[in-house]
């Protein structure tokens, strides 16, 4: 089997500020670094490296230094995984551009296959990155981790996805995230998209807080979920209020997401379940009266044997056992009904 674990580089203030990097040697950001530092640690747990191929920017290079140290492999430099050239366009902030250039701008987004004037085609850009990745599934190296740019990671995965060229840019790809596709016999796999649960970790590879907790004026929440299986179908639980939504709930002081999960299960329910597998983390901000919270939720992949369920009468409804299709449709949230549809997309389990 080969595996090649599809890298974006960790944060640059260009990332920041929203702006196209293209073809500038930008150096990361302290953020960026310590991002790759954890990338480095979970490829390392998790992956027997035979090689790392890396684009030659200096972000990608300073991304790929930690995971060369974490694994014992030096890193080497490729210009097919290269970021595209956004000739005149790279750098510049779009509050600069003039109302011409935001209408070519717009237009791009619309149909990213007619290029920025004076920039790299996309196709041809795909096709440099795609002939490298056939290169590598003739490579005797089992595991290759590939550190490069988000523009080429979405004309990459679009090809495998056989996704049209003109939706790449919908495959969003965060700094230092890790994708993975597997090839064994037949076309690549895609086993991973954008994972990010690593840059939830602190540097001693604990969540970054427990329950919630005040950081100046913001609060900290973060909590477990998952997606329940049994026999083929999916727990899905309806609110007092009438909201369909997964078994989810805060971490309990010094509680592992993985047991709170777990245990959210058993209390939302009365389900004994077993994590099969960590899948994303989510992460977005409510506001409350006084402050924002910024809520973290990670989320497992449960297996049960026993079907019997009763959903807990102070905070739900029903309790029900349904499709994954029923589930996307029913689910409240964009992030739980994404959840579903791209453990089911990327046939990590046979639902």
């Amino acid at each position: 089997m080969k595996q090649v674990l599809l890298v974006r580089h960790g944060q640059t203030e260009l990332n920041r500020a929203g702006a196209l990097r293209g073809r500038l040697d930008v150096a990361l950001t302290d953020r960026g670094r310590w991002e790759a530092r954890q990338l480095a640690k979970r490829i390392a747990a998790d992956y027997r490296v035979d090689a790392i191929i890396t684009s030659p920017l200096q972000r990608a290079l300073q991304t790929a230094a930690p995971v060369g140290q974490a694994t014992g492999v030096t890193p080497e430099p490729h210009d097919a995984v290269i970021d595209v050239d956004y000739g005149t366009w790279a750098g510049r902030s779009m509050d600069a551009f003039d109302s011409n250039e935001q209408k070519l701008l717009a237009a791009w987004h619309r149909d990213p296959t007619v290029p920025l004037p004076g920039a790299e085609h996309p196709q041809v850009v795909q096709d440099r990155a795609c002939d490298f990745l056939a290169s590598l599934a003739r490579s005797s190296e089992k595991c290759v981790v590939v550190v490069t740019h988000d523009a080429i990671l979405q004309l990459v995965l679009c090809h495998v996805l056989q996704i049209p060229l003109s939706n790449y840019q919908r495959l969003v790809q965060h700094t230092a995230t890790l994708n993975e596709i597997r090839r064994q016999r037949g076309p690549w796999r895609v086993t991973l998209l954008d994972s990010s649960w690593h840059l939830e970790l602190n540097e001693t590879g604990s969540p970054t807080t427990d329950g919630t907790s005040r950081s100046g004026v913001r609060l900290i929440e973060i909590s477990a979920g998952a997606i329940v299986r049994a026999r083929g179908k999916i727990l899905v639980l309806q609110t007092l209020a009438g909201d369909w939504v997964l078994p989810k709930g805060k971490l309990e002081a010094g509680e592992a997401p993985a047991a709170a999960a777990v245990r959210e299960a058993w209390e939302e329910a009365g389900l004994r379940a077993t994590v099969v597998k960590r899948l994303e983390s989510t992460r977005y901000t409510r506001e409350l009266a006084d402050r924002p919270v910024e809520k973290t939720v990670h989320w497992f992949l449960m297996e049960a044997t026993d079907t019997r369920i009763q959903a807990a009468a102070h905070e739900f409804q029903l309790a029900e056992w349904v499709t994954a299709e029923e589930a996307a449709s029913r689910l409240r949230w964009d992030e739980q009904r994404k959840l579903v549809t791209n453990l089911v997309a990327l046939e990590a389990v046979a639902i």
